[in-house]
């Protein structure tokens, strides 16, 4: 009888754990903003009828590159869906693929520990708690694996969190970004100069050394669903062109990594891109990490890339 008991505790108490971090607390400052993100960015990429640009990458994605000069640039419209490294890129493909059609190019900046992106790191990645919190539809489509995971993501240090970024919202605490600094392409914007100051010490003290040529790993959990989705989109007519981050410039990138990952896409029957200065520049030129640079040097840096986008639609 007693075990019975133990069994009915368990399950109860599953229920309640579950129930909690589903319908109860949330993180709205961390974890909220992006359902904001991903409404606007859906909204513009849903207004479009005609072949369109995709930026997709992390934070990178979203403080380096403009797809609004890309816009303007090519005269193609253009769409930044990045948000944060911490998305796996199964979820981040996943997002985008329904909203893909015949003709559309999609440039891939991704940060370099993507490619060594493990299957742990695929079903544990920051979209865990955003999908438990605002996504119900897509946490039911997952797989029992994943699920379970997204489940027991949580402890009582996020709970916590959780009740701490409740009470901040409640009294108006904001982010330094929110989506009044996005552009409606999607870009993040503000991030300038003049701010910039405020990190120039910790942008100066960052440790940094260009990755190895180990950082690509074919074979690794990240590099197969990068094929997967390349094969989706040749079956689509859908056009994947690979880039490089923009980081520091103070050691280059190595040829045979960047060399390894052209074969990759090329192998793939897709593209990968790399500009003269292998997307690096000097630290004086971002804002706040070695992946963002400063608002006026992500336009530039975007007008490059525009340059090189253009030709695919020739």
């Amino acid at each position: 009888m007693k075990f019975k008991y133990i069994i009915y505790s368990m399950i109860i108490s599953c229920f309640i754990y579950m129930s909690l971090f589903i319908f109860v607390v949330h993180k709205p400052l961390t974890e909220g903003i992006k359902q904001g993100y991903f409404q606007k960015k859906i909204s513009y990429l849903m207004s479009i009828n005609s072949k369109k640009i995709i930026v997709l990458a992390g934070s990178n994605g979203r403080f380096s590159h403009r797809c609004e000069t890309i816009e303007v640039e090519t005269g193609i419209p253009c769409v930044n869906m990045s948000i944060e490294a911490g998305f796996s890129l199964y979820y981040q493909f996943e997002k985008i693929k329904p909203y893909l059609k015949t003709g559309d190019l999609v440039y891939l900046p991704l940060e370099y520990n993507k490619f060594a992106e493990s299957r742990i790191d695929a079903l544990t990645g920051s979209e865990i708690p955003f999908i438990v919190a605002y996504e119900h539809d897509y946490l039911l489509k997952l797989n029992m694996e994943k699920q379970i995971y997204s489940m027991f993501y949580f402890d009582l240090k996020y709970l916590i969190s959780c009740l701490g970024e409740m009470i901040l919202n409640k009294i108006g605490v904001k982010r330094r970004f929110t989506l009044d600094t996005m552009t409606v392409n999607g870009d993040e914007s503000t991030h300038n100069r003049e701010k910039a100051k405020s990190y120039k010490a910790y942008i100066d003290n960052i440790k940094w050394t260009a990755p190895p040529v180990e950082t690509f790993d074919e074979k690794s959990f990240g590099a197969l669903i990068l094929t997967d989705f390349m094969k989706w989109a040749t079956a689509n007519d859908v056009t994947i062109v690979g880039g490089l981050p923009t980081t520091f410039n103070d050691s280059p990138i190595p040829d045979k990594l960047t060399n390894n990952l052209y074969q990759f896409y090329k192998k793939n029957g897709h593209y990968f891109l790399v500009m003269q200065n292998k997307s690096q520049y000097p630290r004086d030129y971002f804002f706040d990490t070695k992946y963002h640079l400063a608002e006026e040097y992500q336009i530039i840096h975007s007008k490059m890339i525009a340059n090189f986008l253009f030709e695919f639609f020739k």
